[in-house]
C-alpha cells in the first residue's frame, strides 16, 4: 500500500518533498553522509515547504565544508532531562550514584530538565551560577551541579546524540579549604565521648586516611588476614589501595570482628557484611553526634543559631543549640 505521495516541486531542489497518508502537513527528505533524514516540514503549501527544504540543505552544506556541525531533527527534540535520565542510569550502573550525587542531580533538574539540550546557552548557564551565589550557595556547590550539566552533555556527545555543547564555566574554589582539624591528643578525646558504635569508625578513618564513604562500604570481603585491599572500583579516585593491619589497627580490626554477629528481632544471630555498623545498618550522618562529643571533650560549643550566644544561657525562648 502506498504511503508516500512525491510533491513535484516548481524548479528543481535537491533533495525531495512529500505528502503522507494521513497527514496533511507535508515532509521532506534529504541526505548526509549517505543517510536519509526525514522530517516534517510543519507546512502545507508547497513552496513553503520547499523554503524549509533550503534552509535544511544549507545546513548540510555548511556541514559537508566543514563550517558547522549539522544538527538533526532528533537532536533538536532532546531534552536535558533526557540527559541527566542518561548521566544518572551511567553513575547507577557504576555504582556511583550516591545520595550527594543525587541531591545535586535534582537541583539541575528543576533548573533546566524542562530546556531542549540545544536551546541552553552559556549565558542562561551563568545568570544560573548568579542566581544560586546570590541566594548563598558556596561555588563548590555550584560547581558540582554545573558539572553533572556538563557531564551530560559531554556523555550524549560521545554517544551521537548530540552535536554541541554550551560552555559551562568553572567557578574558583579559592578560600574554601576546609578548616577545623585539631591534634591527635584532641581527636582522641572527643572519640572517647561517641557512641560506641562510632568509636572504630572514626578512629580507623583517622589511621587510614579514608573518605567517609570509603569506610561506610567497607565489607569483610575486602579483609584477608592481616591486610584490607580496597579495590579501584570501591575507591573515590578510582585506584586500588591496600591497608595492612597491625599494632592499633590489627587491635580495632579484632573488635570489629567480635562486633560482627548481629541479633535479629526473631532472635536469629547473622554476621554483617559491613565492617562498620550500628546493629547491622549502615551508619549514617553523625553530625550531631560529634558535635556533642567535641563539646564533651572542650573543644568545641553549642551557641544559638539567633541570638549568636553560648549555650546554655538564659532565655525564656531558648533556640536550638547547634555547634
Amino acid at each position: 500500500m502506498k504511503t508516500e505521495t512525491e510533491v513535484k516541486p516548481a524548479r528543481k531542489v535537491p533533495g525531495r518533498i512529500f505528502s503522507r497518508k494521513g497527514s496533511s502537513l507535508l515532509w521532506c527528505a534529504y541526505y548526509l553522509r549517505g543517510k536519509e533524514y526525514r522530517e516534517s516540514t510543519q507546512e502545507t503549501d508547497a513552496q513553503k515547504a520547499e523554503k524549509f527544504l533550503k534552509r535544511r540543505l544549507k545546513q548540510v552544506g555548511a556541514d559537508q565544508i566543514g563550517a558547522a556541525s549539522f544538527i538533526t531533527p532528533q537532536q533538536e527534540k532532546v531534552r536535558i532531562s533526557e540527559l541527566l535520565d542518561a548521566l544518572q542510569a551511567d553513575y547507577h550502573l557504576r555504582g556511583k550514584d550516591s545520595k550527594q550525587f543525587l541531591s545535586n542531580l535534582k537541583y539541575v533538574r528543576l533548573a533546566f530538565g524542562d530546556w531542549r539540550a540545544l536551546a541552553l546557552t552559556a549565558e542562561k548557564v551563568d545568570e544560573y551560577v548568579k542566581e544560586q551565589l546570590e541566594k548563598g550557595s558556596r561555588a563548590a556547590t555550584v560547581n558540582r551541579r554545573t558539572q553533572l550539566l556538563k557531564q551530560s552533555y559531554v556523555m550524549a556527545i560521545e554517544r551521537g546524540h548530540l552535536s554541541k555543547a554550551p560552555v559551562i564555566r568553572h567557578l574558583s574554589e579559592k578560600g574554601n579549604t576546609r578548616t577545623g582539624f585539631f591534634a591527635e591528643e584532641q581527636f582522641r578525646q572527643v572519640v572517647t565521648h561517641l557512641p560506641e558504635y562510632l568509636q572504630d569508625y572514626c578512629l580507623f578513618d583517622f589511621l587510614v586516611g579514608w573518605r567517609k564513604s570509603e569506610t561506610t562500604s567497607l565489607r569483610w570481603e575486602l579483609v584477608e588476614d592481616d591486610t584490607i585491599r580496597l579495590r579501584g572500583e570501591d575507591s573515590k579516585n578510582g585506584e586500588p589501595r591496600m591497608v595492612v593491619l597491625e599494632g592499633e589497627l590489627a587491635e580495632l580490626m579484632a573488635r570489629r570482628k567480635a562486633a560482627r554477629p548481629v541479633t535479629t528481632a526473631t532472635g536469629d544471630v547473622m554476621l554483617v557484611d559491613l565492617v562498620f555498623h550500628h546493629k547491622g545498618q549502615p551508619i549514617g550522618n553523625f553530625r550531631k553526634a560529634w558535635q556533642t562529643a567535641c563539646v564533651a571533650a572542650g573543644v568545641g560549643k553549642f551557641v544559638c543559631r539567633v541570638l549568636d550566644n553560648p549555650w546554655p544561657f538564659a532565655s525564656a525562648n531558648p533556640a536550638e543549640p547547634t555547634k
